[in-house]
């Protein structure tokens, strides 16, 4: 599958550090699923449509968002997103904190195994 392209920014508060990206998903692109350990990540679209998948107790649930939809996944639960549609989906993706651990990826991943040193 086609990854998402992504532009990066940062912003901060007094309380709390963040870092926020656009994606651009294109139809059929896929973001894998994964776990953020240590953060919350939330998705905010604004063009499109993509389906947003939370994994817990093998099963998923499949929400598909649409414009100006959001939704925030929890830190430690497994995450995943899928474009179903013929056209492109633009979304934010923001995470709690400036610099989050590198996500873990199910053995059954491509991305299975991946550190820092390996995507720098």
């Amino acid at each position: 599958m086609p990854p998402a392209t992504t532009a990066t920014t940062s912003g901060s508060s007094r309380r709390r550090a963040s870092r926020s990206r656009t994606c651009c998903c294109p139809p059929g692109g896929e973001g894998p699923e994964h776990t953020h350990h240590d953060v919350e990540e939330a998705f905010f679209v604004l063009e499109g449509e993509i389906e947003v998948g939370v994994h817990r107790d093998g099963k998923v649930e499949k929400r598909t968002m649409g414009y100006r939809d959001m939704i925030v996944v929890p830190a430690g639960v497994p995450r995943s997103l899928k474009n179903n549609t013929d056209e492109n989906a633009l979304f934010a993706v923001i995470i709690g904190t400036q610099k989050p651990q590198v996500p873990s990826y199910p053995e059954t991943s491509v991305m299975h195994g991946i550190t820092r040193e390996k995507i720098a």
